[in-house]
């Protein structure tokens, strides 16, 4: 199958009714990514395994968000790289705000013509900065691939305004337990959520948490 079909049959598992401005819009965003990946390495799994490993496994957050935060929402994607899962999520939140936290300078200029290819240059912003000193605030943070909650909660605890979400990736049950177990960690509330397996039946969830500033 092309990666429309793969796109298409994906968005229908994950039962998201789709535009097809939005297929399209994610279309131009596999493409930009194919060509400055070959530069650059953005990412490391197989072409054939793009859109179902990494495309779809973002998106499947989608109807989680959509009922917590607010769609006008302001997202900061904390170490973007190859804009997962920032991009895929903006095209189906279509009111939101982006950011995209990139420190490396390749990184953040592949990122830039990517939201230009996927229509988001308006309502998105590349902060081609560290986390540590990007110096902006958002509604909800999201992160994939990042670091563990433990070593991430730091760093992007400055980020969240008051009331704010974070929502990060994760795999197996097991590792989120461990990390849960961190007092840093255990002052947050989290839902945890189950998403669809990997390409290859890998355990796969998200965890939203909210910061109890008490």
């Amino acid at each position: 199958m092309d990666h429309r079909e793969l796109l298409a049959e994906g968005l229908v598992s994950l039962g998201l009714e789709y535009r097809e401005e939005e297929l399209e819009a994610l279309l131009a965003y596999i493409r930009e990514l194919l060509f400055w990946n070959r530069r650059f390495n953005l990412i490391r799994s197989q072409e054939s395994e793009l859109v179902r490993r990494h495309i779809i496994d973002a998106l499947a957050a989608v109807p989680i968000i959509r009922r917590s935060v607010d769609r006008k929402a302001r997202f900061a994607d904390v170490g973007s790289g190859a804009g997962i899962p920032g991009i895929p999520l903006a095209i189906f939140l279509p009111e939101a705000e982006l950011l995209l936290i990139e420190r490396s300078g390749k990184r953040a200029g592949f990122l830039r013509s990517a939201l230009v290819a996927a229509g988001l240059a308006r309502r998105s912003e590349v902060i081609h900065s560290d986390v540590r000193s990007c110096g902006v605030e958002a509604d909800a943070v999201v992160m994939r691939a990042f670091k563990p909650l433990p070593e991430a909660l730091p760093l992007v605890l400055p980020l969240m305004r008051p009331g704010g979400s974070l929502f990060a990736f994760h795999g197996r049950r097991e590792t989120i337990q461990k990390e849960l177990e961190d007092p840093l960690v255990r002052e947050f509330h989290w839902i945890l959520h189950s998403l669809p397996p990997g390409p290859e039946g890998e355990e796969r969830h998200l965890l939203q948490g909210s910061y109890n500033s008490t």
